[in-house]
């Protein structure tokens, strides 16, 4: 699906950001309205403009085990 994070995709922070929000909602301690992708690359793109990510570390890609 596309949508405006797709430079986060993939990376350490989306894939742990995207494991803790599963769990939130598989725990039914949240729910959510909006596609899932839209609420991490948010996220993603707020701690990185807010400088609490350095560039490299937030679009580090994750490597795959394959």
């Amino acid at each position: 699906m596309k949508h405006p994070y797709l430079d986060f995709e993939n990376t350490v922070v989306w894939k742990e950001l995207q494991s803790e929000l599963e769990e939130l909602i598989e725990n039914q301690d949240i729910q959510l309205t909006t596609a899932n992708q839209y609420v991490v690359g948010s996220i993603c793109r707020r701690l990185r403009d807010a400088g609490l990510l350095r560039e490299q570390i937030a679009l580090r890609k994750v490597v795959s085990d394959e």
